[in-house]
């Protein structure tokens, strides 16, 4: 019975070391993933602005 909350005890420790450079890079990963949507995003817009900037007047006039 001792031996598991041992054994729990000893996996804590080395959990919570590891993951201070992970949020760095997983950070770091979602600025770029969402940079890029946003850029992609922006490429559209620019190649459909009609459809894309403005679709409520769209709707609006039909």
């Amino acid at each position: 019975m001792h031996q598991v909350p041992n054994e729990t005890m000893k996996l804590i420790p080395l959990q919570p070391s590891p993951p201070i450079p992970s949020p760095v890079s997983t950070l770091l990963s979602t600025n770029n993933s969402l940079a890029q949507d946003l850029l992609w995003i922006s490429k559209q817009q620019q190649q459909h602005p009609s459809t894309l900037s403005h679709p409520l007047k769209n709707t609006i006039r039909v």
